[in-house]
């Protein structure tokens, strides 16, 4: 499978990211609910059980900083690619 690669400016244009007006309190929240994810994963053993589970709250916890990051550029992601 070939995945395309979208540049920034058609993110834009196709409003998968729009310019909006930063938000602390949801880059607080996310910062917050990404540091108790990432932590949450880190208190799970790992074991054939909770390996995906693991791997997901780390994804979701690198996911929600980077939003964060956006918001703080001024810019909402519609997608995680």
């Amino acid at each position: 499978m070939i995945e395309k690669k979208i540049d920034w400016k058609e993110c834009c244009d196709k409003r998968i990211a729009k310019r909006i007006a930063p938000d602390t309190n949801l880059i607080n929240s996310l910062k917050k609910t990404s540091h108790n994810k990432l932590k949450s994963s880190e208190e799970l053993s790992t074991s054939e059980v909770t390996a995906s589970s693991k791997f997901i709250l780390a994804y979701d916890s690198l996911r929600e900083l980077l939003e964060a990051l956006a918001l703080t550029k001024g810019f909402k992601i519609y997608n995680h690619e």
